[in-house]
């Protein structure tokens, strides 16, 4: 499992490297490693939104935030995009879960749509620029608009959603493990439409890293396929261990080697 959950994070980092030179953003492999992996220290926030930790780190090297934040949020949008597919994928033994996961990819193109469509898009902007609180900003909100739409152009989008689909198939196999592990049986299939669907939940319900609506979800479609409940218990935790406190394990260290590097001046040339 913590084979499957590194190889998920390695595929990610190329996707989070590519949109960085998307951006003509060119720092050490070094530093970019590092920053990465680090987000993953506030993986336990709703939605992920600690993840922003990443652009912060990347100010000392020069870089805005408003240049480098939209690749977080494009890289939360490709993630959903990606375990949207797999849910799809995996959906034949569980043709309810169907519609609710359309819906969402749905109103995600909707998004990137108008995103790309100017006119829309500025008149947004505009609207929301007439808020005294927010007339300040405009200039960054350009500047994120921009990026944002740089890397949600047809090939960058395309190529960051297919390194998703990836990245989170080999989480999915995680769950395949931990139930096979178990002692029961349970097909691929059904594994990555539980895992993706009972991930994208846990994102939805805005709960810190997911939890407990990840997990309940995950035990019930578990339960739902014949496995009794304690060993569907025992699977999702497993599972969760190798896929969530994993990742902050490392992103703890990650943070810490980056204070040191910092520390020592270094990571600038």
């Amino acid at each position: 499992m913590l084979f499957f959950a590194t190889l998920n994070y390695l595929i990610r980092f190329v996707k989070w490297h590519y949109y960085l030179h998307g951006l003509n953003i060119y720092i050490p492999l070094k530093v970019s490693i590092l920053v990465f992996f680090s987000g993953f220290s506030m993986t336990i926030t709703p939605a992920k939104s600690g993840e922003m930790i990443k652009p912060y780190l990347l100010q000392r090297f020069g870089l805005p935030m408003s240049r480098t934040a939209p690749i977080v949020i494009v890289e939360r949008l490709t993630d959903f995009l990606g375990m949207g597919i797999l849910v799809i994928i995996g959906a034949a033994a569980f043709v309810s879960g169907i519609i609710p996961t359309l819906i969402l990819i749905v109103i995600l193109i909707v998004l990137l749509i108008a995103l790309q469509y100017e006119p829309v898009s500025m008149k947004c902007l505009d609207i929301i620029c007439r808020f005294p609180i927010v007339e300040k900003y405009r200039e960054t909100l350009h500047s994120l608009h921009a990026s944002t739409r740089q890397l949600t152009t047809g090939i960058p989008l395309g190529i960051g959603t297919v390194l998703s689909v990836i990245s989170w198939f080999f989480e999915c196999l995680c769950l395949f493990t931990a139930v096979i592990g178990t002692g029961n049986q349970i097909t691929l299939l059904d594994s990555v439409f539980i895992y993706a669907f009972s991930s994208i939940s846990g994102i939805l319900a805005m709960l810190p890293g997911g939890l407990g609506a990840t997990e309940g979800i995950m035990i019930l479609l578990l339960v739902g396929q014949g496995i009794p409940a304690a060993d569907a218990t025992a699977a999702t935790l497993l599972c969760r261990a190798a896929t969530l406190w994993f990742a902050v394990v490392i992103g703890i260290c990650a943070l810490f080697f980056y204070t040191k590097m910092v520390k020592k001046g270094e990571g600038q040339d």
